[in-house]
């Protein structure tokens, strides 16, 4: 059972969020973003994209580094960009950590390997639920901010 101000704080949350999000499915302020990928140059090319689109990225070369920065401002965090496949703490194992203590965020996965393994047929599997939402790498810095809204505003949409 869930306390009032659980309640309450999920909706305040949730509030802020909304707000940054217009009617038409366009964002009107600047998130923060905390990015994740274990390789050096996407994670740079990444948060150059979205420092570019007026955005704050967050850059972490690990799962371990990206719970530090939760841990220290996970509030401010407005959504989470991460690879699937990184050595020790995979994305989905990182999704599943960060979702118990911060239920509304956003999760936006991104990867570059085959439909073919078993964790991209798992993710396939369970977009038809709404859930997760994922980017195929390579991307544009278009489709980036294309995908970043869509899992913002699918997010906070009726199921």
């Amino acid at each position: 059972m869930q306390s009032t101000s659980d309640v309450a704080s999920f909706f305040v949350s949730t509030a802020t969020r909304r707000r940054k999000v217009l009617s038409d499915d366009r964002l009107i302020q600047p998130l923060t973003i905390l990015v994740v990928d274990s390789e050096p140059m996407i994670l740079r090319t990444v948060t150059s994209m979205l420092s570019l689109h007026g955005h704050r990225a967050l850059a972490a070369v690990s799962g371990e580094e990206a719970l530090k920065i939760c841990e220290e401002g996970g509030s401010e965090i407005d959504l989470l960009l991460t690879d699937i496949h990184m050595p020790e703490m995979n994305g989905i194992e990182l999704a599943r950590c960060i979702a118990q203590t911060h239920t509304t965020l956003p999760i936006l996965f991104m990867t570059g390997a085959s439909t073919e393994t078993p964790q991209m047929r798992i993710l396939l599997r369970a977009q038809k639920f709404r859930a997760p939402k994922f980017l195929r790498k390579p991307f544009s810095a278009k489709a980036l901010m294309k995908a970043i809204d869509g899992a913002l505003i699918s997010m906070h949409s009726p199921a």
